[in-house]
């Protein structure tokens, strides 16, 4: 549940990327060119997400 309430406090590219990689199962370097930036930049935004959310989780 404390999942639930942290996702919609991320900042909307945050938001997406994590859908797409794990709802969508896009690979980095499809959602890339999809939002117009490099697979390793999709990877630094997923990562981001995740360890945003880590810390948003933990700390509630």
């Amino acid at each position: 549940m404390r999942l639930a309430r942290a996702l919609p406090a991320l900042p909307a590219r945050q938001k997406q990327v994590p859908r797409l990689n794990y709802v969508e199962q896009q690979r980095p370097r499809d959602i890339g060119a999809q939002l117009q930036v490099t697979a390793s930049r999709v990877c630094q935004v997923l990562r981001r997400a995740i360890d945003t959310l880590r810390a948003t989780v933990i700390s509630v």
